[in-house]
């Protein structure tokens, strides 16, 4: 005859809240792992949704989108490979030195800082596509165009 005891059984109901919660915790870390510590080149295709061309330089970043508001990078990119990108739907809107106005993430204050760019920083824009869509990237970068200090943000 068969126990109707099963140690699996008990030890299921007197640590429920336990097996519930491993799944929520390792799924949260996973999440803030892959997203924290991606290499440049994946933030840079997060940003302008393609793979950086060979020419591109990146300096500093600061990827955290899940605990901060925004994804930072800073690099150096040919002329005539931004002059490509800007053509993707962004608009010029300041045309002289000018600094981020939102707050700036500590890992980010040693490196963030446009105008040392010259003094004529253009500042161009890319909104939204959508309604449901609330990004907007932001790109600073000299009269040369051939450095830039990149933001995505939530509107």
């Amino acid at each position: 005859m068969a126990s109707k005891y099963s140690p699996w059984k008990s030890f299921y109901y007197r640590n429920k809240s336990i097996l519930i919660a491993a799944p929520v915790i390792i799924l949260t870390v996973s999440v803030v792992y892959t997203s924290c510590f991606r290499p440049s080149s994946s933030i840079y295709e997060s940003m302008f949704g393609g793979k950086p061309d060979k020419s591109i330089q990146f300096y500093d970043k600061q990827d955290c989108y899940v605990f901060a508001c925004c994804l930072w990078l800073h690099f150096k990119i040919d002329s005539s490979e931004l002059s490509k990108l800007l053509l993707k739907d962004f608009r010029l809107k300041k045309t002289h030195s000018v600094a981020w106005s939102g707050v700036v993430p500590p890992e980010a204050k040693n490196w963030w800082h446009p105008e040392k760019l010259g003094n004529d920083v253009l500042y161009f824009e890319r909104k939204p596509d959508s309604e449901n869509d609330r990004t907007i990237l932001g790109l600073y970068t000299s009269e040369r165009k051939d450095e830039v200090y990149a933001v995505l943000y939530l509107n």
